[in-house]
Order: C-alpha cells, then sequence, then structure tokens
C-alpha cells in the first residue's frame, strides 16, 4: 500500500519507491490491489519508469493489464459521446459527472482513471420519458421501467441502470446525486445552470462545475467509508489540476448548503494526509483539526482493509456507525440510523410491486425485511 499511494502522488519521491520495490516479494498481490483500489493505471506509469528494479514478466502483465484498461475506457468514451450526442440532438438537458469527464477534468487523461460505468444526471420530471426513449434506441435494463411511475420509488431512490446490448456498458440515470437520507440536495436546474464543459475526442461533454463536484467527491467517497483509495485520489488530482480556477468561498458555501460541511473538510484533510493536497492556508487550518485527523485514521483503517472487505451485515453496521461521524448533531444521526435500517428500497419495491395508492403499506413491511436479514446474516 506504501508503494501504490506513492506512486499515485503527484511529486514522487524516487529514493523512497525504489527503497519500496526493493521490498516487494509479492507483485501479483500488488497488482491487484491497485486494481481493487481503481488505481492500476497511476500505478503502472510510476513503475514503468523503474524497469530495471521489477522482474520483466511482471512489467509486461501490468503492460498488458493496462491495455485491457484502455480498450474498455476508449470504449465507454464512445458511448458516452453516443448517448450526450443523442440526448443534445433531442434536446434533453443531461450532465455527465465521473467516469470519462472526471478522468478528463482531473487527469488531463481519459486513461489515466478506472472506471466501471457511465454516470448521467438528468431531470427527474424526465426520467420516465428518458429511459423508454433509451430503451427504443436498444438499450436494456434488468429493472422494470414501471419502477419510475412509484412515486415513493423516485422520491426515495436517485437512479436507474440500462446496458448496452452489444458491450454491456453500465449507464446509470441520476435524477439526484444522491439518496434522500444522504445530507440535503441541489436541483438538476441548479446543477445545470452551473455546468461546466470538458472536451473528450472533438465533442464538449456538460459536466459539474469544479465546486460541485468537488463536495460530490468528499460526499461520495465518505458514503462509502472510503474503501477504495482511487476516490480520495479523484480530489486530489482535482485540486492538483484546477487549483487556480476553483474558487474556494463559492466550494465551502455548497457543502454548506447540502450540510455536509465535516464530510467535506474530513476528505480534503484525507487527501492531504495521503498525497499532500496543496491547499490554502485558511483551509489547512478547518481541516487539521482533532475531529478530522480522528475520521482519518477511521478512513485509513476502511481503505486498509479493502482488499478483504467483509460483505456482510457487521460491515454495513461498521460503514453506518463512520457515516453518522459526519453529521454534527446527535439528532441528525439518530435520523440517519433509522433511514439506514428502515427506509424503503429498491429490492423491497421489486419484492412487494403495489400500486401507487397501497405504497404506504412498505413502511409496514420494512422492520419485518430488517430483522430477517439482520438474523439471517448473524447466524
Amino acid at each position: 500500500m506504501r508503494l501504490i499511494i506513492e506512486s499515485c502522488k503527484t511529486k514522487q519521491n524516487k529514493e523512497l519507491i525504489q527503497d519500496l520495490i526493493a521490498q516487494i516479494d509479492n507483485w501479483k498481490q500488488l497488482i491487484n490491489l491497485a486494481h481493487v483500489h481503481g488505481v492500476f493505471p497511476l500505478v503502472y506509469h510510476a513503475l514503468k519508469r523503474y524497469t530495471e528494479f521489477i522482474p520483466s514478466h511482471t512489467i509486461l502483465r501490468m503492460k498488458s493489464y493496462n491495455i485491457n484498461i484502455v480498450k474498455r475506457n476508449m470504449l465507454m468514451s464512445t458511448e458516452l459521446l453516443k448517448i450526450t450526442k443523442l440526448f443534445n440532438t433531442l434536446d434533453i438537458k443531461n450532465i455527465s459527472f465521473k467516469g470519462p469527464t472526471l478522468s478528463q477534468l482531473a487527469y488531463k487523461d481519459i486513461n489515466l482513471r478506472q472506471y466501471s460505468d457511465l454516470d448521467i444526471l438528468i431531470d427527474e420530471d424526465n426520467i420516465y420519458n428518458i429511459v423508454e426513449l433509451l430503451l427504443q434506441n436498444g438499450y436494456t435494463s434488468s429493472s422494470p421501467i414501471t419502477l419510475l411511475n412509484n412515486k415513493t420509488f423516485c422520491q426515495l431512490d436517485n437512479d436507474f441502470s440500462i446496458f448496452t446490448s452489444k458491450t454491456n456498458i453500465l449507464i446509470e440515470l441520476h435524477w439526484r446525486l444522491f439518496r434522500k437520507k444522504i445530507g440535503k440536495h441541489k436541483t438538476f436546474q441548479e446543477y445545470h445552470d452551473n455546468k461546466t464543459m470538458v472536451q473528450i475526442s472533438n465533442a464538449k461533454i456538460a459536466t459539474l462545475s469544479l465546486e460541485n463536484l468537488l463536495v460530490y467527491l468528499c460526499i461520495h467517497g465518505s458514503k462509502h467509508a472510503w474503501e477504495r483509495l482511487e476516490w480520495v485520489k479523484d480530489i486530489d488530482a482535482l485540486i492538483s489540476k484546477e487549483y487556480a480556477n476553483i474558487n474556494w468561498d463559492i466550494t465551502l458555501a455548497i457543502a454548506k448548503e447540502m450540510d455536509s460541511q465535516i464530510a467535506f473538510l474530513s476528505s480534503l484533510n484525507l487527501s492531504h494526509f495521503l498525497f499532500h493536497t496543496n491547499l490554502p492556508d485558511f483551509l489547512l487550518e478547518k481541516v487539521d483539526t482533532h475531529k478530522m485527523n480522528k475520521l482519518t485514521v477511521e478512513a485509513l483503517t476502511f481503505i486498509s482493509n479493502a482488499e478483504n472487505k467483509e460483505d456482510s451485515y457487521n460491515y454495513y453496521r461498521k460503514v453506518m456507525l463512520f457515516q453518522t461521524k459526519l453529521l454534527n448533531t446527535k439528532t441528525k444521526q439518530l435520523k440517519y440510523i433509522l433511514n439506514a435500517y428502515f427506509s424503503i428500497t429498491r429490492n423491497d419495491y421489486i419484492a412487494f410491486p403495489l400500486p401507487k395508492d397501497l405504497t404506504f403499506l412498505y413502511y409496514f413491511f420494512k422492520p419485518f425485511r430488517v430483522v430477517y436479514k439482520a438474523f439471517s446474516q448473524t447466524k
């Protein structure tokens, strides 16, 4: 992990990298770990400068893995251009985030970041018609489109997945960036009014403004308890490449508006700790506190255990407890815990497809499903 982290830094210590390379006796594990954390391209591009210290067969294997990532990224970028062209032709407002647009903004290269799907934000009022349009244009979905007619589902959930028929690329259509139980939400129109454009190939793609994107990355990583190093590196890379263009006052105001100041500041603290991210002095004073440092220590525990992540009720509980520490009052923490256990999910809708007039019954079914799930996973 030390070698992977050092390889991802903007300013690398060559002597330290050479010393860490000399200590590696299991290159397969390093390759797998870099994949798990979503930073393999960065690690490969850093380590290929030290071929004299690394077994030749390892370099060849890493080169082959990287070529596969590049091919996949190119395929996904082409799909993004195709779908946004369709949207723009029909005057459908859309904002791409993460995936190729984030890679281009933060790394200035669509191939220096791993991504497994395409994320597009669209207006909630048009979600059903947009999905129907895409299904008519050759896309498929594993979930019934009728879910989008359920107002309760649309209020509590935030995305709908479709796939390309030939290449099986996953496209997540979001009408909110997060589910309602996480922080406060801005409208699609607010994001669209402040969008920025990023050029991929010969096309310009709409994406979140730098300030909105930075806050989003901090909330998203915190929500997932930083189980992937990639999410921290995205923050560092975006700040490093766009430092002069980021309005920090606006960014802080957005974090406050979304009731996510702790998640925002603790994320910057984590990025600064791991990658020495360049931050303005006034922000360094805000992030270097006892509370933020404690959250960084907890986040590092999740990062270091990513390869052996528990897929269990117990792991979910640990993540939830970490998330509650990002809230600034006991009332908000209690409300979050109750929402985490008892909020209605997509699985509830699929298991019990009720008509609109009876959707209130989901709240009666939920406690029984929670107890059953907890009991079955702790036996």
